[in-house]
């Protein structure tokens, strides 16, 4: 109690002693006997302190993806292999924190998977992992909102276990994860327009070079050689999936309406190949210890 009234927003989570961390993990261990706690499974202590210091707190937080570390690595996210190990390592942290039970936050994790897994009509694109982050993050405001009294377990059970299941299921949450269509197509772009999402059509742009020099069946055609904007070196213009990303985003500067975590030039995510968090490249952790060590 004393720690509880002492404790300040800049103050460190409380950490575990050894003997109440194992006897937490014990218990979680089981109770899903059918899940393998260790290596990539286990949650790191931080995050298991970080879920502790929420119950204690008796307020919910979203926790950034990249603080759902394992006991041997960091929080990749970058696949959908090794973001279904983040969240899974989340909902074992959040159990062992007493706040949520396990089976509950696996039904929203096998959401998540199902709209990046699902396949979607030739008119839209796969839904993006920023799209993904996005309906996770809303889903948790939603829970803070609508336990505002507090999440610490009472003798009618968890809070949020009551809530959880009818709160992802909520139309804010789901119409996020929908796919979205795609960019219209360049045809109708003037020859002088990079053929790309950021140049409407009609709108020259000084990033596009036309070449009218080769040889054979393609001699006298165009080709389009795009170039990154200065700020932005080493960035990538595309995800995996060929969506595009907005670079006035990862520049700070975009004013565009944004809608379901993009805007009409791309997806506003982290252009820094293999980061593609929520954060502009320009504060991107990944790409500022890059750039150091060159």
């Amino acid at each position: 109690m004393k720690a509880l009234v002492e404790q300040t927003d800049e103050t460190a989570p409380r950490r575990l002693s050894v003997p109440e961390r194992a006897e937490r993990h014990t218990k979680i261990a089981k109770r899903l006997p059918g899940l393998d706690i260790r290596n990539r499974l286990e949650p790191s202590d931080s995050l298991v302190d970080a879920c502790v210091s929420l119950y204690e707190q008796n307020r919910l937080n979203f926790i950034e993806w990249d603080r759902l570390t394992s006991k041997e690595q960091e929080a990749e996210t970058t696949t959908e292999l090794l973001l279904q190990f983040a969240l899974t390592r989340r909902g074992i942290a959040l159990e062992m924190g007493n706040l949520l039970d396990f089976n509950l936050h696996a039904k929203w994790v096998d959401r998540l998977l199902c709209a990046r897994l699902d396949q979607v009509p030739q008119t839209h694109v796969q839904t993006s992992f920023g799209q993904l982050q996005l309906a996770d993050r809303k889903l948790f405001q939603l829970l803070a909102e609508k336990t505002r009294s507090g999440v610490q377990a009472t003798p009618s059970g968890r809070p949020l276990d009551d809530v959880f299941e009818g709160t992802w299921m909520a139309p804010e949450v789901l119409h996020i994860l929908q796919p979205m269509p795609r960019p219209a197509g360049n045809a109708s772009q003037s020859k002088d327009t990079r053929p790309g999402p950021y140049t409407p059509p009609g709108v020259p742009s000084d990033n596009w070079v036309p070449s009218r020099k080769g040889k054979g069946k393609g001699k006298g055609k165009t080709r389009a050689s795009s170039r990154l904007p200065a700020g932005l070196e080493g960035c990538r213009s595309h995800t995996n999936a060929g969506e595009p990303i907005c670079y006035g985003f990862n520049l700070k500067t975009c004013q565009e309406v944004v809608a379901r975590g993009r805007c009409s030039k791309g997806l506003h995510i982290c252009a820094w190949p293999k980061c593609g968090k929520s954060h502009a490249a320009a504060d991107c952790p990944e790409r500022a210890k890059a750039t150091k060590q060159s």
